[in-house]
């Protein structure tokens, strides 16, 4: 492999939310994001200087970052500062031949979960989307593609090849229940039969004329709870979507993970 991938996701603020970023490779501008948006820039293996900017002057960029590709995924975070003036980072390392990359020694801010590094993309752990809600069903279907390709641009994880079988097992197990309800424990047993390590469960719920959409992402060989997040807005577009579902995910990871305790089993009191 000759070529490498530079990802760069601009970091949702509202502060210059009006304008495209632009992103420079060499000197040339290769990307322009919005708030809360991603790129993706395939080159040739080599070194390349990396800039982040504003379109108001010279004094609106980042800082160079020098790196070195070589047949490898870097994935950048770019974000403003009180100033005004962007910061671009690298934020992980992903090599896509097989070989491995110690982690970046940069001092810099980056969310206190970082992703682990795999030696390719393939050893990534498998996920699959689960939406609930009182929606349409081409709605549900609709934010699950979304949220499993935000989750997989996040660069923790792949999706499953049989998707859509996975998912009609889970509608196939709430027809045989009065309630047409799972639980995690029950999406887990499911998960584990198709080879999945996690399943994001995404509920929307209309709420005053906007959506709330949250998740939760579950381990499924313990049903235990490691991420959860949430937004809310309209739901007039795609772009909406894209929008919301790309700050669930980011509010997922933002912090610290979650867990829950698995449920107790039953036992009957003593008289």
């Amino acid at each position: 492999m000759t070529r490498s991938e530079i990802v760069v996701k601009r970091l949702s603020r509202y502060t210059f939310g009006a304008l495209r970023m632009k992103i420079l490779i060499d000197g040339n501008e290769r990307l322009r994001l919005w708030n809360g948006g991603r790129g993706v820039v395939i080159v040739p293996n080599g070194k390349y200087g990396i800039r982040a900017e504003w379109p108001l002057g010279s004094e609106y960029r980042s800082d160079v970052v020098a790196v070195d590709a070589t047949s490898i995924r870097i994935v950048f975070e770019a974000k403003y500062t009180m100033s005004g003036t962007p910061q671009l980072s690298k934020y992980m390392e992903i090599p896509l031949d097989g070989s491995r990359v110690s982690p970046s020694n940069n001092n810099y801010d980056t969310p206190s979960q970082k992703p682990v590094i795999a030696s390719s993309v393939q050893d990534l752990p498998k996920i699959a989307v689960y939406v609930t809600g009182n929606v349409a069903d081409d709605e549900k279907k609709a934010l699950g593609t979304r949220m499993l390709a935000s989750l997989i641009n996040s660069g923790r994880y792949i999706g499953i090849e049989r998707s859509n079988t996975f998912l009609a097992e889970i509608d196939k197990e709430q027809e045989k229940q009065r309630s047409g309800a799972i639980d995690d424990s029950q999406i887990s047993q499911l998960g584990r039969q198709f080879g999945v390590k996690f399943v994001c469960i995404a509920d929307i719920t209309p709420a005053y004329g906007d959506f709330q959409i949250s998740a939760r992402i579950i381990d499924v060989e313990t049903a235990v709870v490691v991420f959860i997040g949430e937004s809310s807005g309209k739901l007039n577009s795609m772009a909406d979507l894209s929008h919301i579902s790309d700050k669930v995910v980011e509010n997922m990871f933002r912090g610290k993970p979650v867990s829950t305790p698995k449920p107790a089993p039953n036992t009957r009191m003593k008289k």
